[in-house]
């Protein structure tokens, strides 16, 4: 049986205003007082965390990315080693470009 690992949230707060500036998608680690309450850990054990970027408080679109599942141990030894599956890898801010919402 599989094992359900690590899996990114994209908290993206959507505004529909054709001439809106786009703030940044910042990553937010979660502290490790967090970690111990919750054991919200990446499959290294890194802090778990997310994307956030703010724009209308009323609108949400949360996305979350998909490709965490582990069939064989040796599939979550592999993804400990990528941003699936460590939040030691992921950069400042999240590209755009990279997620659904940039079609």
């Amino acid at each position: 049986m599989g094992t359900i690992t690590q899996t990114w949230i994209i908290l993206l707060g959507h505004s529909f205003a054709a001439d809106a500036v786009q703030a940044e998608v910042q990553k937010v680690i979660f502290s490790e007082e967090v970690v111990q309450a919750s054991k919200a850990k990446c499959l290294d054990g890194s802090p778990a965390g997310y994307f956030l970027r703010e724009q209308d408080p009323t609108r949400w679109v949360v996305f979350l990315q998909g490709g965490g599942l582990c069939v064989e141990e040796v599939d979550c030894q592999m993804r400990a080693r990528t941003t699936l599956g460590s939040s030691k890898r992921w950069g400042d801010s999240w590209e755009e470009d990279e997620s659904i919402f940039s079609a």
